[in-house]
């Protein structure tokens, strides 16, 4: 489900830079309907269904100690894939969360 969420917001980020605004309202609306930002899409439509099958299998606390990893992958997939440039309190932070993950599901 982590995973699922950060390919789905990197890929409505890849897709809302083909957003053009700059012809009209329909345009703009049209836009919309680019293969990353459809793909994103159903990726956010997904994340959840796959948690539901998560929590159908395992319990919640353990299910719900997972959904801090997207915080993780969604970094990684930030600086190797958008080339953005993250500040180290945000590497802290994210190296934080995942040995919490870690240290909640012991």
């Amino acid at each position: 489900m982590a995973v699922a969420v950060s390919v789905g917001q990197l890929l409505i980020k890849i897709g809302s830079a083909r957003l053009c605004n700059d012809r009209g309202l329909l345009y703009l609306f049209w836009s919309f309907f680019n293969l990353p930002m459809f793909i994103g899409g159903l990726l956010a439509v997904a994340s959840p269904l796959l948690y539901f099958f998560a929590l159908s299998r395992i319990g919640l606390a353990r299910a719900y100690g997972f959904t801090g990893l997207s915080y993780l992958f969604t970094l990684i997939l930030s600086v190797f894939v958008l080339k953005e440039e993250v500040p180290r309190l945000h590497w802290v932070g994210v190296l934080i969360i995942t040995a919490g993950v870690f240290i909640w599901n012991l």
